[in-house]
């Protein structure tokens, strides 16, 4: 005869668990950047919007190997949450393409605001000037 035990947790408090792992890892990771980030780096209206690209672009990118963990159809999870794991992706990935939407919004007015420049000139300026914002966008 096959015995198989109890679950450790049902089905809704496992989800409930692994929601408040993933608002506590966001909550780390932006006090993180808070301990790290000067306060007198936050003199002028270009450096909040760096600021809040910067944070778009953190939680966007946690955000988005939370989609992939999502998927990754580990058995033991796939076995106890099911469907419930494809819902959550789904739901997620919208606010994942917001937040990386913004980023770059919030990125491109940052350096518009600096350069006295419209948008889209200071984007081309952006991309040709900077390196890293090149590599980030491949």
């Amino acid at each position: 005869m096959l015995h198989r035990s109890l679950p450790l947790l049902p089905r809704r408090p496992l989800s409930g668990v692994l929601l408040m792992a993933a608002a506590a890892g966001v909550v780390g990771l932006l006090a993180l950047w808070w301990r790290q980030t000067p306060a007198d780096r936050l003199q002028s209206l270009p450096d909040y919007l760096v600021m809040l690209a910067q944070i778009t672009g953190l939680v966007g990118a946690y955000l988005l190997l939370i989609e992939v963990a999502l998927m990754a159809r580990f058995p033991w999870l796939e076995r106890r949450l099911g469907s419930w794991l494809a819902s959550a992706h789904r739901n997620l990935g919208g606010y994942l393409v917001l937040l990386l939407c913004a980023h770059a919004g919030l990125g491109v007015a940052a350096f518009s605001v600096r350069l006295y420049a419209p948008p889209p000139a200071a984007a081309v300026s952006g991309l040709r000037t900077s390196s890293r914002v090149v590599a980030a966008a491949m």
